[in-house]
């Protein structure tokens, strides 16, 4: 019974281990499954479903966080961490692969306008593994548990990004958004290295595995820049489609303005999409700044504020030793005899060796008195 269980979850999930040895392309077969049902039905489609959900992991991680306060971090949770993060990682490039197959095959059938602005079909692949995309972010909430239980800090980025983004996609479901995939692609293209990074990290230093795997350590300065870039490709994109800026999707543009007009959902889900699409660019470029532009301001300014006084301290210490050289010198060198001194030497010398010194040369005020004199007697 377990086996016959799994098999069936793992169809459900396309995942078919003995025929991809048989048939590798298999891998990329993807018919249609018992998933395929009317939106009312499928798993996790009432609005209690998001609603519950957010609110549970909102006051969950606040109780949670309390209760880690006085206790020390739990230890030993780096292979579940490993697992967790591998799993949306590669859960995400499946996704991604997979979305990408359907909607070629989608518009091969119906056009690009069709995969666009058309009213989408419930047996289409690309809407299932949006609904996949969709539950995955219930699982995601398991981030901010590891976070919590390992004592890291947690961000309003990280609990706000976590808590609205199944809402939002539930909204989009509610109301037939037809090109939600284009944020699925640009999400699940973002998730793909950024969870194969933070399980890289989480690996042992010294495994086996660690040294196998390529590293990722390239992404990490971009991870951020990348989220920033999908949201603005998110907003930008969407509304190119949604208000037919080209004129080349009229289609989109009579769909939209007839659901704003008529369907209240549709208002609550494109003002909450712009709504998140620009906080999260807020918040994540608040990030992105504190982490990587501020730091290295810092440092500059740190660098040129010690280069003046490394300056300053060079030329004192330069004066320093010049005036001790000096000082040094003189110590040394013998004492320079002064003229009246070297005067009595010499008369002294010729004193003593019989004989006479020259006569002192008269100054010239005694050569203007003595010719004053002589003319008085004139």
């Amino acid at each position: 019974v377990c086996s016959s269980d799994l098999m069936n979850v793992l169809n459900a999930l396309r995942i078919r281990p003995f025929e991809i040895l048989d048939n590798p392309l298999s891998f990329f077969d993807y018919e249609v499954t018992e998933w395929h049902k009317e939106r009312g039905v499928v798993p996790l489609s009432s609005w209690k479903v998001p609603v519950t959900g957010m609110l549970v992991y909102i006051f969950g991680i606040y109780f949670m966080h309390a209760f880690m306060k006085n206790r020390s971090a739990i230890k030993g949770l780096e292979p579940l961490l490993v697992i967790h993060n591998f799993i949306l990682s590669f859960g995400s490039f499946y996704c991604l692969v997979y979305l990408i197959v359907s909607l070629y095959e989608e518009w091969l059938l119906i056009g690009m306008e069709g995969i666009l602005c058309g009213v989408p079909r419930d047996e289409s692949d690309w809407w299932f593994w949006c609904k996949i995309f969709y539950y995955s972010k219930f699982y995601e909430y398991l981030d901010t548990v590891f976070l919590v239980l390992r004592k890291k800090p947690l961000t309003p980025l990280h609990t706000i990004h976590h808590a609205v983004v199944a809402p939002l996609f539930w909204l989009y479901f509610e109301i037939g958004c037809t090109f939600q995939w284009i944020q699925v692609i640009n999400n699940v293209s973002v998730h793909t290295p950024m969870y194969y990074y933070f399980g890289y990290c989480a690996l042992n230093k010294n495994g086996f595995l660690r040294k196998m795997l390529p590293s990722p350590n390239m992404f990490r300065a971009h991870i951020t820049s990348m989220q920033i870039t999908q949201f603005f490709a998110d907003i930008i994109l969407t509304t190119i489609v949604m208000w037919d800026v080209f004129g080349a999707l009229p289609l989109c543009y009579d769909r939209v303005t007839d659901a704003l007009s008529t369907n209240p959902t549709s208002t609550l889900a494109m003002y909450m999409a712009y709504v998140v699409g620009f906080a999260f660019i807020y918040l994540f470029g608040s990030f992105y700044i504190e982490q990587y532009i501020r730091p290295k301001k810092g440092k500059k300014s740190a660098e040129k504020a010690a280069a003046p006084a490394k300056s300053s301290k060079s030329s004192s210490s330069s004066k320093a030793a010049s005036a001790s050289t000096k000082n040094e010198a003189a110590a040394v060198a013998p004492p320079t005899p002064s003229r009246r001194s070297t005067r009595q030497k010499a008369e002294s010398g010729n004193a003593d060796s019989g004989v006479s010194s020259p006569a002192p040369t008269p100054t010239r005020a005694a050569t203007r008195s003595t010719r004053k004199s002589a003319r008085k007697e004139l």
